[in-house]
């Protein structure tokens, strides 16, 4: 059986929207790092008294930006410095890197790594620098927020609960409830909310001709439209991932209509008349709609993490999954390696990555003296290999101050680190400002479409029976017939 490219197209998209949900999906960390605690101030406050506050509850081993020097031991002499500042190209990319751990992605809020051993002293830390009228904060543990995504789940029931055309309903609306199980947020769970009374009726009038026209025709058209918009401010991926999920629910339907329209063989005349205007089902799930963002709203602000300590933040993490960069053990010894080798290597040959460098080797021109001559003897003095990264990561023990890198040893930071949020799942004061306009979006459509009911006339139809027992509906217009 040869496949047409619109069968392709409508078999694809659905499952990479999947893909796309499952891979990309976003959760809060439970905890930034396990071997330190991050301390988070603002970006102005004087170091020098976080510093004392951390000194005086006997914190010690405390990573800060100001006590970071260049993380090369006792090779640091001012010839490798000078260099350093030579090679510009790999230097910056690394130390700019490793200086971009110690402030949160927007840059407001300067970060400290304390040991985990002094968790409590840092407790202290913080009332200490509260009474001197400095805000402080603490990465706080944060578990998967199972409520937003379960609400979501529960109101699609319920629409499919009372939907007659069920099994396509719920196969559509199972892209939104994975999407609010993949971007577990207030505000995700409140645009999957506003958005599924206009899947429902959508899977309604699925065989209608004018089945576009019946949701722009009436208000669901602005609910859909303020969750899209709620989507996109809960963050630039989540809003892409919305639509993507739109797309494929579309997508559904349209196969569903396509494939139903090309077997449909209706024989029987039942006359009724039915009309989706007076359909109270319709207002039921707009005022249900309207309580499952209410609850969210309130659910959200009697949280005891309404604003948490530290205020929805991202920081650097190694439970980050996509993201920004930020380097680790990998890019530390290959720094190290173009440091110390820099002397030594063609200004014309571009650096290359820690996987690049598996197996290079640096040679020098060595001269031997055999009998009465003198003949070149090569000596190989550097060799990138698995003793040499071994040697570069026991040299982070011996620095005399604490490195950043000591983190990266503590976790086992092999690979890249990104960002993660930390605190509350809900992000503060946006995300209650757009549970708010969920909730005047739902109110007010359901307010408005209680008018509607009373304005719309009902149209005429008719049922006609199928073989097998199945209904289909029929509008008849000015001698036309068309899907109801």
């Amino acid at each position: 059986m040869k496949l047409s490219g619109m069968s392709i197209a409508l078999t694809l998209l659905p499952v990479a929207t999947l893909a796309v949900l499952f891979f990309f999906r976003s959760a809060p960390a439970g905890r930034l790092w396990d071997s330190y605690r991050v301390l988070a101030v603002d970006a102005a406050t004087d170091d020098a008294v976080v510093q004392t506050a951390l000194s005086d509850v006997m914190c010690q081993g405390v990573i800060s930006l100001a006590g970071q020097q260049l993380p090369l031991g006792p090779a640091g002499n001012a010839v490798t410095v000078s260099f350093i500042r030579s090679d510009r190209s790999e230097s910056a990319s690394y130390l700019s890197g490793r200086t971009r751990y110690f402030f949160d992605r927007s840059g407001r809020t300067r970060l400290y790594y304390v040991p985990v051993a002094y968790e409590r002293q840092l407790a202290r830390a913080v009332v200490l620098l509260a009474g001197q009228g400095i805000a402080a904060a603490v990465d706080v543990p944060v578990r998967f927020p199972w409520l937003p995504p379960v609400c979501a789940l529960l109101f699609a029931a319920l629409a499919g609960f009372v939907s007659r055309r069920r099994s396509v309903f719920l196969s559509v609306v199972a892209f939104f409830v994975l999407f609010a199980f993949s971007v577990p947020s207030y505000g995700a769970a409140a645009a999957v909310c506003l958005v599924l009374p206009a899947v429902w009726v959508v899977c309604e009038c699925l065989y209608r001709d004018d089945v576009v026209s019946v949701v722009f025709k009436t208000p669901l058209v602005v609910t859909s439209g303020t969750a899209v918009v709620i989507a996109g401010a809960v963050s630039r991926g989540a809003g892409g991932m919305f639509l993507l999920t739109g797309l494929a629910a579309g997508t559904v339907l349209y196969a569903v209509r396509r494939r139903v329209g090309m077997r449909a063989a209706p024989s029987g005349i039942l006359p009724a008349v039915i009309s989706l205007a007076r359909d109270r089902r319709l207002l039921f799930l707009l005022s249900a709609s309207g309580v499952c963002t209410g609850a969210l709203a309130l659910c959200f602000l009697g949280s005891a993490r309404f604003v948490p300590s530290s205020n929805g933040a991202e920081f650097p993490s190694r439970a980050a999954r996509f993201g920004e960069q930020l380097p680790g053990l990998d890019a530390y010894v290959s720094w190290r390696w173009h440091v110390e080798t820099f002397p030594y290597r063609s200004l014309t040959v571009p650096p290359q990555s820690a996987t690049g460098l598996t197996g290079e080797t640096i040679v020098f021109p060595d001269y031997a003296k055999n009998s009465t001559l003198i003949h070149e003897a090569a000596s190989v003095r550097f060799t990138f290999d698995a003793a040499y990264r071994g040697r570069c990561i026991a040299a982070i023990d011996e620095l005399e101050f604490d490195a950043i890198e000591q983190l990266f040893k503590a976790e086992d930071l092999r690979g890249t680190a990104g960002y993660a949020a930390t605190g509350a799942a809900g992000g503060g004061v946006k995300t209650a400002i757009l549970l708010l306009c969920a909730l005047c979006a739902a109110g007010g459509t359901g307010i408005w479409y209680r008018g509607f009911m009373r304005t719309v006339r009902s149209v005429p139809t008719v049922v006609l029976r199928r073989q097998r027992h199945e209904s289909v509906r029929y509008i008849f217009r000015k001698g036309e017939r068309r899907w109801a």
